[in-house]
């Protein structure tokens, strides 16, 4: 079974087994449950590629995230109430799992980098790809949270983030007067980055 990143919310759903209709559904009954819950599916795939296209390699698109944050998080809060409300589903509940985190993600990033710039102080500079990076790396896993080896260049993607986290920790270690923030929120930042570069690494 292939490990899954590590920036996960609690699961939703964990009992699978033994789930019977509480009541007789007939087959068009059913047929409606069965378009309903695809339904959920397909808008929550497409909300998690939604959520990927504003990472550009290797840029975050704040200004559009910014832009269509509300109906982004209107979204996300419909299909949640929509998954709830249908049957227990381990991989539904995976997909909603990792549509959460990476949009709790990408809005603490946002956050973030209006603190450190890309064209601050170094210390800053090295923050802020490091955080982007940290996105970037997110791309690479599929809907359910788990590496996406079917990417094209996936495992050369993965060498070039390992390549730029042992960069950036490098010239981060050069510099002479960091600041205490900048400090702190690299190491999260490095130490996030390996944690789930580790993870893609073992699915190829």
């Amino acid at each position: 079974m292939q490990e899954k990143y590590q920036e996960v919310l609690p699961k939703v759903w964990n009992n699978q087994e033994g789930l019977q209709p509480a009541v007789h559904v007939s087959a068009r009954g059913y047929d409606a449950i069965t378009d309903k819950l695809e339904v959920v599916e397909e808008r929550l795939q497409t909300f998690i590629a939604r959520l990927k296209s504003y990472i550009l390699e290797p840029l975050f698109d704040i200004e559009r995230f910014e832009l269509e944050f509300t109906t982004l998080d209107k979204e996300l809060a419909d299909i949640t109430r929509a998954a709830e409300k249908a049957d227990p589903n381990k991989e539904r509940s995976e997909k909603l799992t990792f549509a959460q985190s990476l949009f709790e993600i990408m809005i603490e990033s946002t956050h973030h980098l209006e603190h450190f710039a890309f064209r601050g102080p170094s210390d800053e500079h090295l923050v802020s790809v490091m955080i982007e990076l940290n996105l970037g790396i997110l791309t690479l896993f599929d809907s359910e949270g788990r590496p996406d080896i079917q990417i094209d260049g996936f495992s050369q993607k993965v060498e070039r983030c390992n390549i730029a986290v042992k960069t950036w920790k490098y010239e981060f270690g050069k510099l002479t007067a960091p600041s205490f923030g900048a400090q702190m929120m690299f190491k999260i930042q490095a130490t996030r980055a390996e944690r789930n570069l580790k993870i893609l690494e073992r699915g190829l």
